[in-house]
């Protein structure tokens, strides 16, 4: 069958989509593939996918979205259902995962594919390609009466080694690593170790979905698995930029005996000279000899979710149990051992107030964070905080914005009005910007300014997003601040820079 997948993230961080890169390496074999990127192309998208729908004619048109990007894809589902009447047209992701009734229910929608997609979207193709109803595992559809049925839901893949590597051939992945300041910046190609998440913080997905799939939630890989995909990657994109690796895990390194086979592989096979690496964790993972083990085998920054320095709202309303002496002893044993690190944190619970927000910057204040994130804390659809506030996110009937979505702020606190709060974090934003600009011309003096002048004016071609994309000021601070700073890592650790 010719199938066509396609990913709405308009106006939202330009990261290739890993889960389309492993549903295409698990069809591209046995079914036609195009792909439509719509993340580049924000200014003509609507055009941009019009045309790419008549120049391709697909049998079924499949949209990969979260909640953010759900809307848009609905309103090009619709377009699609308006040109071409007789198309399937299905809907998979992690919305209409925690949200199937809702996916399913809108009349421009054929079929939901509920959880991980891979075995079950290839038997989704296969059945229809014969020209029965899909009566597949993992799957709703609209039967020829119009009729939702709903099929026994897959659980989740338990032997993750069993999965095709992520095929990111469909990608235009030189770009993206261009792009790239999340972990490791400019150079960084995401890679995951492990799927799903242990723990059940009430303003994440991460319970919802292990609610609404059968199956065991948190699994790993094998670590000769990731070593053989990223020496993969290695031949693959080397030669067009490929220099960090940015393991994408919301719970990396959380398996001992995985994670210390993987750093024994990584440094055997000496990859920790070429390729440093960055992650995602909880500070409670991290021990002495996890952090011992990071550093000798490359990792260069740390990600971690403080969410509040106020631990009572960490505690009581975020549900996330971790003590501000725990997170503060990981900052100085990550410091420790030369590893960089970057706060994840949010504002915007009801709990919150000027005194819990002033606690947050006082804290980023006493330490040293490389970045910090500090947006607004959203209500998941289906969340335990969507339902404790009262809101979910839900846009479908809005125009599409492109300058909101992931970081709107959606309601007031008890003490706070949704016009206090964004005078708040605009003020954070201005003094954290002045301080970026204030240490990286101290740091580098006037090249950070040629550095700016480079990217503003497009010189060597590394302006890869317009300037009034809200994701430019993360790219220009990844050429620039954390350029530095992972250079001086480099040096002081014995890995060449290369560009």
């Amino acid at each position: 069958m010719r199938v066509m997948l396609v990913d709405p993230n308009v106006g939202y961080g330009p990261l290739p989509n890993l889960g389309l890169a492993y549903l295409i390496a698990s069809i591209d074999n046995s079914h036609s593939v195009s792909f439509v990127d719509l993340t580049f192309e924000w200014k003509n998208y609507m055009v941009y996918f019009e045309k790419r729908l008549r120049e391709d004619k697909p049998d079924i048109i499949g949209f990969s979205v979260s909640s953010f990007s759900f809307p848009l894809g609905l309103t090009l589902a619709c377009l699609t259902r308006k040109l071409f009447p007789h198309l399937h047209i299905v809907f998979g992701g992690v919305h209409p995962t925690i949200s199937p009734e809702e996916v399913i229910g809108h009349p421009c929608i054929d079929s939901v594919c509920i959880g991980e997609g891979e075995r079950s979207f290839l038997e989704f193709l296969d059945t229809l390609e014969t020209g029965k109803e899909p009566f597949v595992d993992g799957f709703w559809f609209k039967d020829k009466k119009g009729k939702i049925v709903r099929n026994t839901l897959r659980p989740f893949e338990l032997n993750l080694d069993d999965l095709p590597f992520p095929n990111w051939d469909y990608w235009d992945i030189e770009k993206y690593m261009g792009v790239n300041s999340v972990y490791t910046g400019v150079g960084g190609l995401m890679h995951i170790t492990s799927r799903g998440c242990r723990y059940s913080c009430n303003f994440c997905s991460v319970h919802r979905i292990r609610a609404s799939v059968p199956g065991t939630y948190y699994r790993v890989r094998s670590a000769e698995n990731i070593i053989e995909e990223i020496k993969r990657n290695i031949k693959k994109y080397w030669g067009i930029g490929f220099r960090g690796i940015d393991f994408f895990d919301g719970l990396f390194g959380a398996d001992w005996e995985q994670f210390e086979q993987f750093c024994s592989l990584y440094k055997q096979e000496g990859l920790h000279k070429i390729l440093p690496w960055a992650c995602m964790t909880r500070a409670d993972v991290v021990t002495e000899q996890w952090a011992q083990l990071a550093s000798q085998t490359g990792c260069m920054k740390f990600n971690f979710g403080v969410e509040t320095a106020d631990e009572n709202v960490r505690n009581v309303f975020y549900k996330k149990q971790l003590s501000n002496e725990r997170i503060e002893w990981t900052i100085k044993l990550i410091e420790k051992y030369d590893i960089h690190y970057l706060f994840l944190m949010m504002i915007g619970c009801p709990a919150d107030s000027k005194e819990t927000i002033k606690k947050n910057i006082d804290f980023i204040k006493r330490h040293s964070p490389i970045e910090v994130r500090m947006p607004f804390c959203q209500p998941y659809p289906g969340t335990d905080y969507s339902k404790a506030i009262g809101i979910s996110i839900d846009e479908t009937d809005k125009d599409f914005n492109f300058l909101k979505g992931d970081d709107l702020c959606r309601t007031g606190t008890t003490s706070l009005s949704v016009k206090e709060l964004n005078r708040i974090i605009w003020f954070f934003r201005l003094w954290w910007i002045g301080q970026w600009v204030i240490t990286d011309f101290k740091k580098v003096g006037f090249r950070f300014i040629l550095d700016l002048m480079k990217y503003i004016f497009n010189i060597g071609d590394i302006k890869k997003i317009p300037l009034r994309h809200p994701y430019t000021y993360k790219v220009v601070k990844a050429r620039t601040h954390l350029q530095y700073y992972f250079d001086e890592w480099k040096k002081r650790h014995g890995i060449k820079i290369e560009r």
